[in-house]
C-alpha cells in the first residue's frame, strides 16, 4: 500500500468520521414529513402541517432534497441517515481534493480542513445537496479552465443547474459562481492579455451562452418562476438574520470557527509567497465567498469549497520543486508498503467502525435530550393532538414529524417577518400580558409546549387560565383551565 493511499484512506475516514453528525436539526422532522407528504400526495403548493398559516402558499423549494431524505429513513431510519450523508461528505470533499493541485498530500491536508470549517453546518439536511453542487460545479469549471476536459463540457451546467434547484434554492450560487468566473476571465483574456488559468475565447463564447439558458433551466422546477425570487426573500429577512443562529455572523471565541480563520489567514500567507499571477476569477471567487462566510456562518461551508483550491494552486505554486529535485518518499521502504501502511489502515478502519457504533448508540439519547419526546407521549396519551398548541420554533419540526399541528416551525419564510416577530414578543413575554393572551384568544390556542425554564411557562405556572399539566427537564405543557372559542384568525404577513 504507498503512503500516498493511505494519507487519501486516512483523508477519507476523517471527512467521514466528523460528517457522522446525529440527528438533531431541528429543520430535520419536517423535511421528513414533507418528503413523505410528496411521495403519497405530490410536491405542496399550500401549507399542510401548521393551523396558523394553514392553507397559505408555500414555496416547497428543497422538495427533491426531501425526498432523498425520506427514501434514505425509510430504508435504514436514523442510523442509515447519518451514516449516508458521512458517506455524501467523503464523495463531496472527493471533489474538492480532485479540483485542487499539491495532490496527494498538500491537498488532502487542505480538503480535511476544507471540512472542518463545513462541519458546524453538516448532517442530514437540504442545505447539503448545496455543498455538494457548488462542489461539482466549481470542479467542472476549473477543469475546463486548467484544459483538463473539453470546453463543451459548459453545456452541462444547464441540466446541473436544473437539478440543483429542484435540490434547492440555493442554485443561485451557482449563477453567481458562473457569472464571476465569466466576468474574472473576460477580464483577465481580453484587458490583461493572459490566458493561462483561464476560460479562452472561444470557451468565453459558450460560457456566454450557458449562463442566461441555465437561468432559464432553473424554472423547471413546481414552483416555476417564483423560484428565482425566492432566495431574495430569505437573504433579505432581517429578523431571520437577528434570530437565527446560521444567519448571524460567526464568532471566533468558539472553536467551530477557527478552521474558518484559519482558511483565511493561510489565503492571505499563500497569495503573499505565491509568484505573480493574473488569475481574476480566483480572487473575485475567493474574496467575494469569504465576505459571504463573514456575513453569515451558513455560508462558511460555501467559502471553503471555494477557497481551497485557489489557496492550493497559490501554495503549490510557491512551493513548486526545483527541476530536476528528487522528492523524498516512504515508499522506497519496502517495510512501509507492505507492513507498517497496511497495518495503519487497519487500524483506521477500526477506528471508524468502533467511532460508527458509539454515535449511532447515542443518537436516541441526544434526541431525548434535545426534543419533547416525552412530552408528546403525554400529549398523545391526554388526547391533545387534535388540539391547538402554542410551541416553541425549534420544536415545530418535530411535532409536524408526529402529525402534531403546529403554530410555528423552521419555515421562517412561510410565516414572514412580522409573524415571527409577534411570535418571538409572545413567547419571550416581551408584551404585557392582555397582550400575549390576546394572541393566544386569535388563534385559539389550547395548551403551550415551552421549555420549563421559560418565562412564558413561569408566568402560566401561576396564570388563573393556565395549569401546568406535565413537566421535565426538557419541557413542560400548560392547559387552558377554560376553553376559548372566539372566531379563527391567522396574523396577516
Amino acid at each position: 500500500m504507498k503512503t500516498k493511499d493511505l494519507v487519501l484512506f486516512l483523508m477519507a475516514a476523517g471527512i467521514y468520521c466528523l460528517g457522522l453528525v446525529q440527528t438533531i436539526d431541528p429543520d430535520l422532522w419536517w423535511h421528513l414529513k414533507t418528503g413523505e407528504r410528496i411521495l403519497g400526495h405530490g410536491v405542496p403548493k399550500v401549507d399542510p402541517f401548521s393551523y396558523s398559516m394553514s392553507g397559505n402558499l408555500w414555496v416547497a423549494h428543497e422538495w427533491l432534497s426531501e425526498v432523498i431524505l425520506f427514501l434514505i429513513f425509510k430504508a435504514g431510519g436514523l442510523p442509515a441517515l447519518m451514516i449516508s450523508f458521512a458517506v455524501f461528505g467523503v464523495i463531496i470533499f472527493g471533489f474538492v481534493y480532485r479540483t485542487c493541485s499539491g495532490r496527494p498530500y498538500m491537498a488532502a491536508v487542505l480538503t480535511f480542513l476544507a471540512f472542518a470549517a463545513s462541519r458546524y453546518l453538516w448532517g442530514a439536511r437540504p442545505q447539503v445537496f448545496n455543498i455538494a453542487m457548488l462542489a461539482v460545479f466549481l470542479w467542472l469549471i476549473q477543469s475546463i479552465r486548467l484544459k483538463l476536459l473539453d470546453r463543451k463540457w459548459l453545456y452541462a451546467l444547464i441540466p446541473l443547474t436544473t437539478l440543483w434547484t429542484n435540490l434547492h434554492s440555493g442554485y443561485l450560487m451557482g449563477i453567481v459562481v458562473m457569472l464571476t468566473v465569466w466576468l474574472g476571465d473576460l477580464i483577465q483574456v481580453f484587458v490583461l492579455r493572459f490566458e493561462e488559468g483561464a476560460l479562452d475565447k472561444r470557451a468565453l463564447l459558450h460560457f456566454t451562452a450557458v449562463i442566461p439558458v441555465s437561468v432559464l433551466a432553473a424554472i423547471v422546477n413546481p414552483a416555476g418562476r417564483a423560484i428565482l425570487g425566492y432566495p431574495f426573500e430569505t437573504l433579505t429577512s432581517k429578523v431571520m438574520q437577528a434570530n437565527i443562529l446560521e444567519w448571524q455572523t460567526p464568532t471566533f471565541h468558539h472553536w467551530n470557527y477557527w478552521p474558518f480563520l484559519v482558511i483565511m489567514i493561510l489565503g492571505v500567507f499563500a497569495f503573499m509567497i505565491a509568484p505573480p499571477r493574473k488569475n481574476v476569477s480566483n480572487f473575485l471567487l475567493y474574496a467575494g465567498a469569504m465576505a459571504t462566510g463573514l456575513f453569515a456562518r451558513r455560508h462558511i461551508p460555501f467559502f471553503a469549497i471555494v477557497s481551497i483550491p485557489v489557496v492550493s494552486g497559490a501554495l503549490t505554486a510557491a512551493f513548486a520543486p526545483a527541476p530536476g529535485m528528487s522528492v523524498f518518499s516512504l515508499d522506497r521502504f519496502k517495510v512501509f508498503r507492505f507492513v507498517i501502511n497496511p497495518v495503519l489502515a487497519l487500524l483506521i478502519a477500526a477506528g471508524v467502525l468502533c467511532w460508527t457504533d458509539l454515535r449511532l448508540k447515542k443518537n436516541a439519547a441526544v434526541i431525548s435530550r434535545n426534543y419533547p419526546v416525552q412530552a408528546v407521549s403525554f400529549i398523545r396519551d391526554r388526547g391533545l393532538m387534535g388540539k391547538r398548541v402554542f410551541n416553541e420554533y425549534v420544536w415545530g419540526g418535530f411535532l409536524i414529524w408526529n402529525d402534531i399541528p403546529v403554530f410555528i416551525d423552521g419555515r421562517a419564510d412561510l410565516y414572514g417577518d412580522k409573524f415571527f416577530r409577534n411570535y418571538l414578543a409572545t413567547r419571550d413575554v416581551r408584551k404585557n400580558l392582555r397582550e400575549v393572551e390576546a394572541v393566544f384568544d386569535r388563534f385559539r390556542v389550547d395548551y403551550l409546549l415551552l421549555r420549563p425554564d421559560s418565562a412564558l411557562a413561569a408566568i402560566c405556572r401561576v396564570h388563573r387560565k393556565w395549569q401546568e399539566v406535565y413537566r421535565d427537564k426538557v419541557s413542560c405543557v400548560c392547559v387552558r383551565r377554560v376553553p376559548t372559542t372566539p372566531p379563527d384568525a391567522r396574523l396577516k404577513q
